[in-house]
């Protein structure tokens, strides 16, 4: 019989051996789409009407179109509103040993990611144990235990209904 998934055992007569690995980072969006500025889209909505503000029947959006022509309004890139830089970790840490006839492993992860796009997140946190016991040279007992949980946001990801969609359809003023 093949052994397809094995674990790192303590070898008979070891000592206990401690295992510590840690990373930690930042992502971001590593390709943002180039959008119009305030005023950009300002000339273009009005070029779209007929190009004259009297041509714009709503008082409050001949207003902002005037000011962002003006250059009064800066304006908002959704983009930059939605998405962040945001940190990642992750720390494991294994115990593990034997003598001639008991073998022991305890092990156990934690796992952090902060989405780019602000409010999103996965956690995870794992971690398993075994016990092995060999009371006669044909006889092994063993016993194992695992645990995990994870946690993380989901939101909508289609094309027009997500954050990312609807924060390049947002107009800018």
């Amino acid at each position: 019989m093949k052994k397809i998934v094995q674990r790192k055992k303590g070898s008979k007569n070891q000592g206990m051996v401690v295992d510590f690995n840690a990373y930690g980072g930042v992502q971001s969006a590593w390709n943002k789409l180039d959008i119009m500025d305030s005023k950009t889209y300002a000339q273009a909505y009005l070029t779209s009407v007929g190009g004259n503000l009297s041509d714009i029947s709503e008082a409050d959006l001949r207003s902002w179109i005037q000011d962002a022509l003006a250059g009064s309004i800066t304006g908002t890139d959704w983009q930059n509103e939605v998405l962040r830089v945001a940190p990642i970790q992750s720390y494991d840490l294994s115990l593990r040993g034997a003598n001639n006839k008991v073998g022991y492993g305890l092990s156990g992860s934690y796992f952090n990611q902060q989405g780019i796009v602000h409010n999103t997140y996965g956690k995870r946190i794992q971690g398993n144990g075994y016990l092995d016991y060999t009371p006669l040279t044909n006889l092994k007992i063993s016993v194992g235990l695992k645990f995990s949980q994870n946690d993380y946001t989901n939101y909508d990801q289609g094309t027009y209904s997500s954050v990312l969609g609807t924060s390049l359809r947002k107009d800018p003023i």
